[in-house]
């Protein structure tokens, strides 16, 4: 994979653990608005802990690198890290918190405290295109360093949760007009009960992105009784105890797999 050589022009702590840097491209460009690097190097150092970036101006090939401190890698590199110029590779596997789409107008986001690093290089990315975003954030949130830059970069524009309660969701997301967006990031429970809450509200799968952190659990739709279940080895439905088949059909509308009465 192509190393694409740059330079370190300015670095600020946001966080208690997450520092904010500024890096210009020498010739290449990175692939993405929004992505992961996978390793950085310089004078023979290597470092394999990801870090996020975001594209800030295509001209000037300038970009952000957020780096979270709390992994020992990241501390060591953060003791270290270069004013000359050094190497980034990307994961292009990568997938961002939030893509945006050509007609977007508005995108709210909803984040968990474990979920809040991924979602950094997005509100850059959508200030860069003018998209208006309202955050709503919930968890303790006991870092008050990150709350300060995010009420800089987003004004009044955040808004503080103890926790997702269906009520009030329910209420943020009722009269949304049209070109509004979602990026849903958190845990999976969080996640898939925060999706079925908009698309109760009437948002389509279009206007809904999501991204999971931490183990998934995976469901299971009984065709018999309709009950929806915890995926196990051995599948028997705990409603109606039928014995079931479960397909490799996945319904994103259930947000579960399909499973049907097993034939002997």
């Amino acid at each position: 994979m192509e190393e694409k050589k740059c330079e370190l022009l300015r670095k600020e702590k946001i966080g208690h653990h997450i520092h904010k840097l500024e890096v210009k491209m020498d010739d290449a460009v990175l692939s993405k608005d929004c992505g992961k690097i996978r390793t950085i190097k310089w004078e023979g150092h290597v470092f394999e802990h990801p870090i996020l970036y975001v594209r800030i101006s295509k001209r000037r090939k300038k970009y952000y690198l957020f780096l979270d401190e709390s992994k020992s890698e990241c501390s060591l590199l953060r003791d270290r890290f270069p004013c000359s110029n050094f190497y980034l590779q990307e994961d292009e596997e990568y997938v961002p918190a939030y893509v945006p789409r050509n007609n977007d107008q508005k995108v709210i986001s909803f984040i968990d405290e474990q979920s809040l690093f991924d979602t950094l290089p997005v509100i850059d990315l959508l200030l860069s295109k003018n998209i208006e975003q309202q955050i709503y954030a919930a968890g303790s949130l006991s870092d008050n360093k990150i709350k300060q830059y995010l009420n800089r970069q987003l004004q009044e524009n955040v808004t503080y949760m103890t926790s997702f309660t269906s009520t009030h969701i329910s209420s943020i997301l009722s009269g949304q007009f049209i070109g509004t967006s979602l990026s849903i990031t958190g845990t999976w429970p969080v996640v898939q009960e925060l999706k079925k809450l908009a698309v109760s509200q009437g948002f389509t799968e279009e206007e809904i992105q999501c991204k999971g952190v931490g183990p998934k659990q995976k469901k299971v739709f009984c065709v018999k009784c309709y009950s929806i279940n915890e995926l196990k080895e051995d599948m028997n439905c705990p409603d109606c105890h039928a014995d079931l088949d479960v397909s490799d059909h996945f319904s994103r509308r259930l947000e579960a797999y399909l499973g049907y009465i097993e034939i002997e």
